[in-house]
Formats: structure tokens, C-alpha cells, sequence
């Protein structure tokens, strides 16, 4: 173990050396390995707590007050763009205040359960 770490840090060092004798400031050269790691490190951190179960072993599902836009809302439903467009009072869709069209998860989860009860 120590003896991989000795070459790590003689690999570092030599890194190092190889981009301050290119004209690159020692701090500077420092700085950018440094991010690098912290930057990989943050990577695996974040993966690992976006796909962690919560406490009681199930992944949280989607919160039912979001909302999704009309492409969205078709592909959940299983219809064309065009026809959510003509049909969205019908459907419980909603002008948001930047005027598009959008429809609640809850509409969408309730529209779904129907049709797969018939």
C-alpha cells in the first residue's frame, strides 16, 4: 500500500515538474491536478446519492405537484402533441404563466389509471 502511494505521489511530482518546466507556474499546476481529483471524486459522490434508496429501501417517485410540458405529458400518455394541443382543458392541462401548455403528474397519474382499468 505505502509502496503505491510513493509511486502515485513520484508520479504527481513528475507531472508537476513536466508542466512548470513548460512555463506554467508551479501554484497554477497544482491548482488544475487538484480540481481534476476533486472534480472525479464529486462525480462518484453524486451518482452514488442520486441512486441511493431511501431509509425504508424504496427510490422516491415523482413528486405528483411537479408538472411537465405538453411533449412530456404525451409521451406519459401515449398521444400525439398535436392532439394534447386541441385537447388540453379536456385532458386537465394548464397555461403556466410563460404560456405554454403544461399538465400535473397527478392529472397525468389519474389519466393513466383510467385507461388501464377499462
Amino acid at each position: 500500500m505505502r509502496q503505491a502511494e510513493r509511486v502515485r505521489g513520484r508520479d504527481r511530482q513528475a507531472r508537476v515538474a513536466k508542466v512548470v518546466g513548460s512555463g506554467e507556474s508551479a501554484v497554477a499546476a497544482i491548482q488544475d491536478m487538484v480540481y481534476r481529483q476533486v472534480a472525479q471524486l464529486e462525480a462518484v459522490c453524486r451518482a452514488f446519492v442520486l441512486t441511493r434508496a431511501k431509509p425504508n429501501g424504496v427510490t422516491p417517485g415523482p413528486d405528483p405537484d411537479q408538472v411537465v410540458r405538453l411533449a412530456d405529458a404525451a409521451s406519459r400518455l401515449s398521444m400525439s402533441k398535436d392532439f394534447l394541443h386541441r385537447s388540453w382543458r379536456k385532458l386537465g392541462g394548464f397555461k403556466d404563466d410563460d404560456g405554454h401548455v403544461k399538465f400535473s403528474l397527478r392529472i397525468i397519474t389519474r389519466h393513466v389509471r383510467s385507461r388501464e382499468q377499462r
